[in-house]
């Protein structure tokens, strides 16, 4: 194939390609397709021309088209055809990439490629199948790919980034074979791109210490990362450290849907921890500590549905099914609650392993008596009842006294006096 001359213009292309369209009998889609899809279409196509009489009946404009593009007459009629391409074996192994949720996902994946890329004329989402992946690759081909105005010839830099796409379109479009070829941002904004959410029951897992989350780095820059981050909704569930590591080292990540049911979530993630980080004590009632709203929450839905049950009765059930869950017991989960309320710089250092269930418990209490003791001064209890016993029977006193004036009654009780001079003590008591 001879070299390449000066480039046709976008309109040149288009007519070259409905003359080749009509004189070949094969479809070239001209629908949302960039300037290199084009190019690449068209060259295609007049290499299948065969025979002069084919050539023939190409126009002058087209010809010149061909011949910018390095397709000569001997290219056009060379007898030596490509080996055919078994489209039957290809549609196959794209089918065999995807699961079922990717395919009920394909028509999402097109509307937003439509919107994101500002396509003049959208993905047909009722296409069959093949013929929707067919468009979703190509679209997702210029994806990222700098574009050349057809009438101005001005090169236009590509802005998309994968932050710009939900996961569940990157994902399809690497399982259909699609690679846009990403520009790389500069400093920090590299990280900012692909940072990922983590899903609010992960973070109630405690995180990695430094030397663990080291070990673990060099583990996978030694080895690779051998299991995938877990997902849920494009949020992180499980492999957050792992993550984390992928994103310091540059090494490329791999993701997995979690496919369980929502309600079944929480219990997942931390069966999962449990059985595979080696929690401290403290850790593992700090944990139960914070699940307990979520467990209250399920419990209160269980109990409005059933229509039983009492308030007391489901708070101690959640206490008792978040001690079960972490492997720990009420009494250190109830330890736990009430170090995270009175002073979470203490639950804070309980949750990273860094103090034991008795030392929080301990440095929580002394912190609390300083200001305000856990018990009650039982003399200043029953100060405090009595103050508010004798204001009550003040005004029951007065009550009384009104009640003789409104009613004029010339009665002179044998205690009145006595009423009137403990009236005056109370008064004085109180004041």
């Amino acid at each position: 194939m001879a070299k390449k001359k000066k480039d046709p213009s976008f309109d040149e292309l288009k007519v070259a390609a409905k003359e080749l369209t009509k004189i070949l009998d094969v479809e070239i889609k001209m629908a949302a397709i960039s300037y290199d899809k084009l190019v690449k279409e068209v060259i295609a196509a007049g290499q299948m021309l065969d025979g002069e009489d084919e050539l023939n009946e190409l126009t002058e404009p087209s010809l010149t088209v061909l011949d910018k593009l390095g397709v000569t007459s001997s290219d056009a009629v060379d007898d030596e055809k490509p080996e055919p391409v078994d489209e039957k074996k290809e549609k196959s192994t794209i089918l065999n990439n995807l699961s079922d949720v990717d395919k009920s996902g394909a028509s999402k994946v097109a509307k937003e490629l439509s919107k994101i890329m500002n396509l003049e004329t959208p993905i047909d989402t009722n296409l069959g199948l093949i013929s929707l992946v067919e468009e979703i690759e190509s679209v997702g081909k210029m994806i990222a790919i700098d574009f050349k105005d057809p009438k101005t010839g001005e090169e236009i830099p590509a802005t998309e980034k994968p932050s710009d796409f939900t996961k569940i379109t990157l994902d399809f479009l690497d399982k259909i074979g699609v690679k846009p070829p990403w520009k790389k941002a500069k400093g920090k904004e590299s990280s900012k791109v692909q940072k990922m959410k983590i899903h609010r029951f992960a973070m109630m897992i405690p995180e990695m210490v430094k030397d663990q989350f080291d070990e673990l780095k060099s583990d996978i820059s030694a080895n690779g990362l051998k299991i995938p981050i877990l997902t849920f909704q494009d949020k992180i569930i499980d492999g957050r450290s792992r993550y984390d590591a992928c994103l310091e080292l540059g090494i490329d990540l791999r993701f997995e849907e979690w496919e369980g049911k929502e309600e079944d979530l929480l219990a997942s993630i931390i069966s999962w921890n449990i059985k595979r980080r080696h929690l401290t004590a403290a850790q593992r009632a700090a944990l139960a500590a914070e699940l307990l709203p979520e467990l209250e929450k399920i419990g209160k839905k269980k109990q409005k549905e059933s229509g039983r049950g009492k308030r007391t009765e489901k708070s101690y059930r959640a206490t008792e099914e978040a001690a079960k869950m972490t492997g720990t017991n009420k009494g250190a989960v109830t330890v736990a609650k009430k170090v995270k309320k009175e002073s979470p710089k203490v639950f804070k250092e309980m949750k990273s392993g860094e103090k034991s269930i008795q030392q929080a418990k301990r440095e929580t209490s002394k912190k609390k008596k300083e200001v305000d003791p856990f018990e009650v001064d039982p003399f200043v209890e029953m100060e405090n009842s009595l103050m508010v016993k004798s204001k009550n029977f003040i005004n029951l006193i007065e009550d009384y006294f009104d009640f003789l004036d409104e009613t004029k009654l010339d009665v002179v009780l044998d205690y009145q006096d006595d009423l009137s001079k403990v009236l005056s003590l109370l008064k004085s008591i109180i004041s």
